[in-house]
């Protein structure tokens, strides 16, 4: 199944981002819709820098990635930056 990287920032309340039940509740809500659209969340990461989280995903498309995304977008003050990852043994 094809892999990507997911790169997320909250934009709701500054500082928040930090709180442990904003923390949580990013990551059940993007695991939520990834499972949803035909996907698994591999790995999530609280981040420090220009991104707050980090999902590592497994999903059947970009497509289902973006539409599992959208609602997220839209309502949860999240802006996400998606990128098709692959195996490095798979480039040879």
């Amino acid at each position: 199944m094809p892999k990507f990287i997911i790169l997320s920032n909250w934009e709701g309340k500054k500082g928040a981002e930090s709180e442990p039940e904003v923390i949580e509740s990013v990551g059940r809500d993007v695991k939520k819709r990834i499972e949803e659209n035909g996907g698994t969340v591999v790995m999530q990461y609280s981040l420090e820098g220009k991104y707050d989280f980090l999902s590592f995903v497994e999903a059947p498309s970009f497509v289902s990635v973006t539409q599992a995304l959208m609602p997220l977008n839209t309502d949860n003050n999240l802006k996400t930056l998606t990128m098709p990852a692959t195996d490095l043994e798979n480039l040879q």
